[in-house]
């Protein structure tokens, strides 16, 4: 697996919570998302550096990563994957809006 450490101002504030209402609200809405294109989030954990999002490992890495190393990579396919993913999300109720793609 892979954990991504999220770095998070202080929480102990109002802008921390906020924050952390959005982050409970995006791993929430992550979590029940079910699509082929989507990387399903496995868990979340606590530690001393912040929370981590648990997410499979990947061989060849992000996205990024895979087309920078594969001079083969069929770009064409990985935008129609990306783009069934987003519509995956987009058609929930209430849609969801990635953002950060």
């Amino acid at each position: 697996v892979a954990v991504k450490i999220l770095r998070i101002p202080r929480l102990e504030n109002e802008r921390g919570d906020k924050t952390l209402k959005r982050l409970k609200r995006e791993v929430r809405l992550w979590k029940l998302s079910n699509h082929v294109n989507i990387v399903p989030l496995l868990g979340l954990v606590s530690g001393k550096l912040g929370p981590g999002l648990v997410t499979p490992w990947y061989t060849h890495g992000n996205v990024l990563q895979y087309i920078r190393r594969g001079p083969n990579v069929r770009r064409e396919a990985l935008c129609e994957d990306v783009a069934s993913g987003l519509r995956y999300l987009h058609k929930q109720d209430p849609p969801i809006i990635h953002g950060d793609l």
